[in-house]
């Protein structure tokens, strides 16, 4: 009876070991398949928006060098006009010299923010203090920006449209929202980690909110593109006292 009962207990204990062994390996492969799925919807995710930067790049290059080139004709056209026998058309050639030049301003606003051009050819730190300098021409914030980068060879290139559109976005929230009056930008490699700091004296968060769970759509593509460079945003606030947006990228796996 005793050696029955010892049987019927070592059965037991191995279709328990065998139930237990085919749970852990349903589970490991439910987890598994869940990575695999969020990766695809990552690297998706990741191919549209170089398809985008991609088209925005070739829009950008389209204005600039196609359109702003026929406004420029068709004001050297007008400039040859003979205006000698009409006093009046002098004014209305130089108001409309006025427009055309405001005309080529704006194109050259709206090409530089769908893709900067000196982010192609100089990198994130060029296209970053570009960027400050055309704010500081239209608000009276005062911005401070500073970097540590001797060279950006170890930015990977994919990465910089991702760095630069999140700190573009950063900085318009801070002078369109924040009402703030100083920002401060810095730039660091610490441990093969890029750390991007931003911080203004705006009117500031609930220093307890979830950025995840901020309802602008600018913070939320913020939050995804870091994320898509497998990096990550710690958001640090007081009401009236301002805001520290933090930005850490790996620049190297493992």
């Amino acid at each position: 009876m005793d050696e029955l009962n010892l049987k019927i207990t070592i059965v037991g204990l191995v279709g328990f070991a065998v139930l237990t062994l085919l749970v852990i390996l349903f589970v490991i492969t439910i987890i598994r398949n869940h990575r695999i799925k969020v990766n695809i919807e990552r690297d998706q995710i990741l191919k549209d928006i170089q398809l985008l930067e991609k088209e925005r790049s070739r829009i950008a290059a389209d204005l600039h060098d196609e359109l702003g080139s026929l406004i420029s004709a068709i004001k050297i056209n007008l400039e040859c006009l003979d205006t000698s026998e009409n006093p009046e058309n002098i004014a209305i050639l130089e108001k409309t010299g006025t427009y055309i030049d405001t005309t080529m301003q704006k194109i050259r606003e709206i090409s530089n923010n769908l893709m900067p051009k000196i982010l192609e050819q100089s990198g994130i730190i060029a296209a970053v203090t570009d960027f400050i300098n055309m704010i500081d021409v239209k608000s009276k914030i005062n911005i401070k920006f500073s970097h540590e980068l001797i060279d950006e060879s170890s930015i990977p290139e994919e990465y910089k449209p991702h760095l630069f559109r999140i700190i573009q976005e950063l900085l318009n929230n801070a002078v369109k929202h924040a009402k703030a009056t100083q920002i401060l930008i810095q730039i660091v490699l610490k441990n093969q980690n890029l750390i991007m700091t931003i911080k203004d004296n705006g009117i500031g968060f609930d220093e307890n909110i979830d950025i995840t769970k901020i309802k602008s759509d600018g913070l939320r593509n913020i939050v995804r593109r870091a994320e898509l460079i497998n990096g990550k945003v710690i958001l640090e606030s007081q009401l009236n006292i301002g805001t520290n947006y933090t930005i850490e990228i790996p620049l190297k796996n493992g």
